[in-house]
Parts: C-alpha cells; sequence; structure tokens
C-alpha cells in the first residue's frame, strides 16, 4: 500500500509516530556485556590482547567477525581460526573495531517485523561506503586530514538510523519502503513528508544514546548536506559521495565508474578516483559476499 492511497491510514500512523518518536531516545541501553566491548573498541590505546579478551565474551560476535576475516574480501589464504589471528594477520584492529562497533548495534535493534526492509541492500550499502571512504581519504591531502579508521566507521554507521526506525515502528517504515519502491524516491525525502524526520536524525539520537564519539554523530547528521561548514566537515561530505555512489551501484555496478568527478572538492586527480572506483568495481561480488555475512 502506498502512503497518498489510504489518507487516514497514513494520518493514522503520522500521529502514532509523533506520539513515539520521543521513545527513540529513550532506546534501552546496551547489555553490560555489549557496553563493556564498545568501551573496548573506543579506546585508542588499547592492546590486541585486551581487546581479543574483551570481544571474547560475546562468542556470537567472536564467530561473526571469523567469518568476516574469512570472506574472499580479505583475501587470506588460510583459515582463520581465532581472533587473534583475525586482528593481527587479516583484518587488523582498527578494521575490527568498527565492524564490531556495526555488529553489537545492529545486533542490538530487530528489524524482522518488516518484510520490506531490505537488510542485503543496507549492509551493501553499508559496508561500500565504509571501505570507499577509507580509500578515498588517503588521497586527500587537505587539512584536516582525514584518518582512515575514522572514515570506515563512520560510513559503516552512518545509516544506523534506519535500523531503529525499523526496529521502533516496523508498520509504518513497511509503508515507506513500499513506496520507494513504486516511486524510486529516497527513503529520507519519504520520511521527511511524512513523519517530518528522517533515519539521520534518529542515528544522531542512537549514537548520543549508545555513546559513539561525537564525530559520527556529526557525519551521520550532515552526510547528506554538502553545504555543511562545521566540525568534521570534511568527513561528513567524503562519506556523503561515497554513500551515494554505493547505492547507485547496487543495482548496477557500472555506475560505479561515473563518480570521479564528485572527488574534484577534495582536489583528487580525476585518474586517481577512476582507479579506486574502478577496484571498487571489480571487487562488488566480494563485497556483496561481506555484506551477506554482516546481514545475518
Amino acid at each position: 500500500m502506498k502512503l497518498e492511497e489510504s489518507g487516514q491510514t497514513r494520518m493514522s500512523i503520522r500521529k502514532t509516530i509523533r506520539l513515539e518518536i520521543h521513545k527513540l531516545k529513550e532506546l534501552p541501553p546496551l547489555s553490560g556485556t555489549t557496553q563493556d566491548i564498545l568501551i573496548a573498541v573506543n579506546n585508542p590505546d588499547i592492546r590486541v590482547e585486551e581487546l581479543c579478551h574483551a570481544l571474547e565474551e560475546s562468542p556470537p560476535l567472536v564467530a561473526r567477525l571469523l567469518s568476516l576475516a574469512n570472506s574472499a574480501y580479505f583475501g587470506y589464504p588460510g583459515k582463520v581460526n581465532s581472533i587473534q589471528h583475525a586482528i593481527v594477520r587479516v583484518l587488523g584492529l582498527n578494521i575490527v573495531k568498527s565492524l564490531t562497533i556495526g555488529i553489537m548495534l545492529s545486533d542490538a535493534l530487530d528489524v524482522e517485523n518488516c518484510p520490506m526492509f531490505d537488510n542485503q541492500r543496507f549492509w551493501f550499502t553499508s559496508v561500500a561506503t565504509a571501505n570507499l571512504s577509507q580509500k578515498f581519504c588517503s588521497l586527500i591531502n587537505e587539512k584536516p586530514l582525514i584518518e582512515p579508521t575514522a572514515a570506515y566507521t563512520s560510513g559503516l554507521l552512518r545509516n544506523i538510523g534506519l535500523l531503529a526506525l525499523v526496529h521502533k515502528f516496523p508498520e509504518a517504515m513497511n509503508m515507506i519502503f513500499n513506496e520507494v519502491n513504486s516511486t524510486d524516491r529516497p527513503v529520507n525525502v519519504l520520511l521527511q513528508e511524512n513523519f517530518e524526520l528522517d533515519q539521520y536524525q534518529s542515528g544522531v539520537w542512537l549514537a548520543q544514546r549508545w555513546n559513539l564519539p561525537n564525530s559520527i554523530a556529526t557525519v551521520i547528521a550532515h552526510n547528506k548536506n554538502a553545504e555543511y561548514e562545521g566540525p568534521h566537515s570534511s568527513i561528513a561530505k567524503l562519506v556523503g559521495i561515497c554513500s551515494g555512489i554505493s547505492e547507485s551501484v547496487y543495482n548496477d555496478p557500472e555506475l560505479g565508474l561515473n563518480g570521479e568527478d564528485r572527488f574534484s572538492c577534495f582536489s583528487i586527480p580525476c585518474d586517481q578516483a577512476k582507479d579506486v572506483l574502478f577496484d571498487f568495481q571489480y571487487r562488488i561480488n566480494e563485497l556483496r559476499e561481506l555484506a551477506s555475512t554482516l546481514s545475518t
């Protein structure tokens, strides 16, 4: 059912959401184990052994991370059997931290009651945005320089508010996704029109509720605002560009090769940008596999 086909239903859902939306700010706190792990991964001085010890408090998390480490995307020739092996030889400390945050936050939000939500698409665009953001930030020479790990984590989490909305309002979001499919209009535009908020606002609340770094909340808030000038504006702009490319290539990988001019605002030469996008296109199937592992 499209929203405009049932005014009464739309009004009822809109009223309910306006009454209930403040509860997004009151999402239940993370479990003690999850909170301890997030504290560990947000510690810039943590040693590998200490992080391993923290992660091992959650066997399901370790299993997911090992599955990722063994995926084709990371290309490790052997079998990864321990989290320390995954960190030291395959993923690296910072990538493990970023993936851990994404997995633990998404696991706290139930999306099963919204059949129109495309979890595979969500995770593909998230990991693709993370990877592109990380690769392009290494080509930026303008100050302030963007730290690659911050770019990866911000790219991975920039759309996390969508999971919060699906978790809290599955019926309303199901109608939104139906209209997206029939009109091809962006989710954030339809959310603003119908409910006067979007996934980025809910993402900011989520980041604040779960004590994520302020830089991540800023990127979530402003990644679609090309005019934003303020703290962390460079990384917000970079993530926004990379997310646009990731969304475009989900159904048509060829579109990924047409975005090199978008990075001119960072003074990145077109030939260098095109090389990154060519490698991105070449590894689309590996990214899909990575997304499939995260979405299950």
